[in-house]
Formats: structure tokens, sequence, C-alpha cells
């Protein structure tokens, strides 16, 4: 009978701590796994509250809140709470809802301190709870525009934001705006004579004009017509 090879002590604590390292990319992956799902659950319930908006009803009923704990999925619910609260005739529910999504922000934003998607929420949460500050409105915008230049799924609205607050934005957030609006209308050209108008009623209009020239006039379908000049407020043959 072979006698068992000896094992050393050192090659006994590589293998426990191989296998001790191995459970913990395991749990790891478990817990990625886990914080994933949750982050669709609250995307796929903004779909069917956008959804159900759309057909003149009111929100959906939110999910049950236990194991949201990623920051992406606290975001995502304190949206659908704040939209919510948004379209909700009680005047003290709606205060409620704010509430509790200005808690899920706050969390969101403690984990990922510079965050433009945070700062464009706290913006949203702002035009609710205070319409009339302006400034505060104005310096989360600010804010996300540091964080996250471009927004497909916020783009218009914070257009739209920042246009009404154009002279309490900084500098840098103005040409930003500018920047993400032309590139908004070539993202979306069916969104074109809503940008366009609303430019046209703004202070940006004549710098938008002349970036949105720089850059179409680089692209192959680009031929140069007359400059967009609404006939009536919110249109634009541009």
């Amino acid at each position: 009978m072979r006698a068992r090879p000896a094992i050393s002590r050192s090659s006994r604590h590589l293998s426990y701590g191989a296998i001790g390292l191995l459970g913990l990319v395991s749990m790891a992956a478990l817990f990625a796994l886990r914080q994933e799902l949750d982050v669709e659950r609250w995307t796929s319930s903004l779909q069917r509250q956008q959804r159900a908006f759309e057909r003149g009803e009111p929100s959906p009923a939110a999910p049950d809140p236990a194991g949201t704990a990623a920051p992406r999925a606290r975001l995502l619910r304190a949206i659908f709470l704040l939209r919510t609260a948004q379209t909700t005739p009680d005047a003290g529910a709606a205060q409620r809802l704010r509430q509790e999504a200005e808690g899920e922000l706050a969390a969101a934003r403690t984990a990922r301190a510079t965050w433009g998607d945070a700062a464009v929420v706290t913006a949203f949460a702002e035009s609710l709870r205070q319409p009339e500050s302006m400034s505060a409105i104005a310096s989360a915008l600010a804010e996300s525009y540091r964080g996250a230049p471009y927004l497909k799924d916020a783009s218009r609205w914070r257009i739209e934001m920042g246009l009404w607050c154009w002279d309490l934005l900084p500098p840098v957030a103005r040409d930003r705006l500018i920047n993400e609006a032309v590139w908004y209308v070539r993202l979306r050209p069916q969104d074109r004579t809503h940008v366009f108008g609303l430019m046209r009623l703004s202070p940006a209009y004549r710098p938008f004009l002349l970036r949105w020239y720089a850059v179409r006039s680089g692209d192959s379908d680009w031929r140069r017509g007359p400059v967009p000049m609404p006939a009536q407020p919110g249109t634009s043959s541009g």
C-alpha cells in the first residue's frame, strides 16, 4: 500500500486561502447579481409607470422597496416616487412621496459623491418641492452637467429646465447645455421642432445656432439652408 504523500503546513494554508478567496469571489458575484436584478426591477417599474401616464392613468403602485440597496436602484426608486408625487392630487400624500424620494436620493448620493444622474434627479426634486427657487434648481443642473454632460433619458427635461433658469447657470453649464441640445436634436430629429422653438424664445438661441451649424456642417447630408425662424412660439421651420 503506497504511503500518502505528506502535505506541508504552508501548502495547507495556501489551499485554505484559495478556498476562502473563492468563497469571497462567489459572494461578491452573487451580491452584484442581486444588485443588477434590483436595478432591472425598478427600471421595469418606471417603464410601466410611463405607459400608464401615456394612457392617462394614475401611477401604478410602487414595488416593495425591500432589498433596494444599490445606489442606482435607489435613484430609480426616487424617480418613481417623484413622478408619482407629481401626478398625485392629494397635497399631503405628494409631500410624503417627495420626502421618501429625497431620502432615497440622499442615500444614493452618499454612496456616489460625484454623479451627474443623481444631480439631475436632485434638480427634478427641487422643481417639485419649491418651483419658485430657481437658484436651487440651477445649482443642481450645473452639478449634473459637471458629472454628466450628456444624458440620453433626461436630456429633453434638462434642456427645458436649463433654459428656464438660463440666467442663473454658470458659463460652463450653459456651454454644455448648448452641446447637449445639438447632440439631442441629432439623436432625436423628431424633437427638432420642439427644441428649436424653445431656443428661439431664449437667450441661448444665437449660441445654439452657431454650434448647430458648426457641428452639422461636417455631416455628409448637410445642406445649409436659411436660419430657422419659427413663425410662432414653439414651432420652427429649421
